[in-house]
C-alpha cells in the first residue's frame, strides 16, 4: 500500500460515514444524481470541447504545456509522415514512448483512422500532440460539466431534505446508508482517477509519480479499468446525406454508439494507413444535396471524405450575412478552399471570390458545385496552387481582400 491507496481508502471511509449519517434515501438520491450528471456531462462535453478547440489561444497553450511529441524517444520520428511508417514501427514507437493510459491507445487508433487528415495533419509528432490534447480536453470538459451539474443537483436534494426531511428505513437505515455510501465513494474515485492521465502526462518524467501509480492497487482498479476514461477518445459518426446513410470514423464522435445494422456504406480504416468503403446497399457514384439555395455534389472518396463539411454551414451563413450587409463590392480570398462550400455561399451573396487549393481534382469538384448551384457565371477565380506560394505572390503584387 502506498499514499495513493491510503488516500483512496480514506475517501471510501468518509463516504461510508457520510452515508451512515445521511441515511439510505438521501444517499440513494445522490447516487442517482451522480448517474444523471454523468449522462448529461457526456452529452454536453462535445460543446465545451469544440469551443476550446476553436479557441486558438487556449488550444495552443494546451499544446505547449502537454508537449506530446516529446514522448517520442527518437526525435527523427517526430516529423515523419505516418504514411511512411509501418504498423509495426508505429506500435514500437508508441510502446517505447511510455505514455500513460489511454494516450497510447488513442494515438494508435487515430493513426489507424488517419483521424486528423481533414485538418492536413500528417506527421507522427502532430498526431501525438493532437491526440493528447484531445484526450485532455475531453476529460477536463467532462469533469467541469459534471461538477456544475452535480452541484446543482446536490443543492436541489439538500434543499428538499431541509424543507421536508427524507424518511428513514424502519430498521438498519444507517447500515444500508453506509453500504450505499461505499458505492458512492467508489463512483467518486472513478472521477478522481480521471485526472491521472493528465497528471502523468504533465509530470510523468518524474519516476516517483509514475512508480506510485504503477504500484497502487487502487489505481489498477479505478484508473486502468475506468470506463469513463476508456470512452474519452473518438468513435464513429452516423450520417444521412439526402437519402444515403454513411458511417465514418471521427475523433469528435465521443459518445459510445450502437452501430446501425444497415447503412449504404461504412468507411473502414486500414492499420497500414488509408482505408476503404464497404457498401451495404447500392450507391450511386455521386448524388446531390441541397442547403438553402445551394446544391452540392456528394461523393465518397478513398480518404473518408464526402466532399463537404456540413458543420461549416453556420460559417457560410455568417459570411453571407457580412457580405450582404456590407452593401458594397466585396472581395474574398478562400484558401485551402477544397470543393467550394464557402466559395458557393460567398458567390451566392454577390462576393467576388478567389478560390485557391493545391489539389486539381478538388478545384474541378468546386467548379461542378458552383454549376450545380446555378453559379457557373459568378465572379469566381479558381486557382490550382500551393497556398503559401500564392499568398506571397499576392503580397508582392499588393493585392488586398475584404476577407480571407
Amino acid at each position: 500500500m502506498n499514499i495513493i491507496d491510503a488516500v483512496s481508502i480514506c475517501i471510501l471511509v468518509l463516504f461510508v460515514l457520510f452515508g451512515i449519517y445521511k441515511g439510505f434515501i438521501s444517499t440513494l438520491l445522490n447516487i442517482g444524481a451522480y448517474f444523471v450528471s454523468v449522462v448529461l456531462s457526456f452529452l454536453l462535453k462535445p460543446l465545451g470541447a469544440s469551443a476550446i478547440k476553436h479557441s486558438d489561444m487556449i488550444f495552443n497553450i494546451m499544446l505547449y504545456y502537454t508537449e506530446g511529441s516529446e514522448f517520442i524517444a527518437n526525435p527523427e520520428y517526430v516529423r515523419m509522415e505516418i504514411s511512411s511508417l509501418s504498423t509495426a514501427e508505429i506500435n514500437d514507437i508508441i510502446a517505447s514512448s511510455n505514455l500513460p493510459f489511454p494516450m497510447g491507445r488513442e494515438i494508435a487508433k487515430n493513426i489507424a483512422r488517419e483521424a486528423f487528415a481533414d485538418q492536413g495533419i500528417v506527421t507522427l509528432g502532430d498526431y501525438f500532440n493532437q491526440t493528447i490534447v484531445g484526450v485532455f480536453i475531453n476529460i477536463l470538459m467532462f469533469l467541469v460539466c459534471f461538477l456544475i451539474i452535480r452541484t446543482i443537483l446536490s443543492l436541489v436534494i439538500n434543499g428538499a431534505d431541509y424543507a421536508d426531511p427524507f424518511p428513514m428505513l424502519k430498521s438498519h437505515d444507517g447500515i444500508f446508508g453506509g453500504a450505499l455510501g461505499l458505492l458512492r465513494g467508489m463512483l467518486a474515485l472513478l472521477l478522481v482517477f480521471m485526472l491521472v492521465p493528465i497528471v502523468l502526462t504533465m509530470l510523468g518524467q518524474f519516476d516517483l509519480i509514475t512508480n506510485m501509480v504503477d504500484d497502487s492497487a487502487m489505481a489498477r482498479v479505478f484508473y486502468k479499468l475506468n470506463l469513463l476514461i476508456s470512452i474519452a477518445g473518438g468513435s464513429n459518426k452516423h450520417e444521412r446525406w439526402a437519402d444515403v446513410t454513411l458511417l465514418r470514423p471521427d475523433p469528435q464522435a465521443v459518445w459510445p454508439m450502437k452501430e446501425p445494422r444497415s447503412v449504404h456504406a461504412r468507411y473502414i480504416r486500414s492499420s497500414a494507413g488509408g482505408g476503404h468503403w464497404e457498401y451495404g446497399r447500392a450507391l450511386p457514384e455521386s448524388w446531390k444535396i441541397r442547403y438553402r439555395d445551394l446544391t452540392f455534389i456528394v461523393r465518397p472518396t478513398g480518404f473518408k471524405h464526402t466532399g463537404l463539411f456540413p458543420e461549416q454551414a453556420v460559417n457560410w451563413d455568417w459570411m453571407r450575412g457580412i457580405v450582404e450587409k456590407s452593401g458594397k463590392p466585396f472581395r474574398v480570398l478562400n484558401l485551402f478552399a477544397y470543393t467550394g462550400g464557402a466559395t458557393a455561399a460567398l458567390a451566392a451573396s454577390g462576393a467576388e471570390v478567389v478560390h485557391v487549393d493545391a489539389a486539381k481534382g478538388m478545384v474541378a469538384w468546386a467548379k461542378d458545385n458552383l454549376a450545380a448551384s446555378g453559379l457557373a457565371d459568378a465572379p469566381v477565380r479558381f486557382i490550382v496552387d500551393d497556398v503559401m506560394k500564392f499568398v506571397l505572390r499576392e503580397q508582392r503584387r499588393g493585392r488586398t481582400y475584404h476577407g480571407i
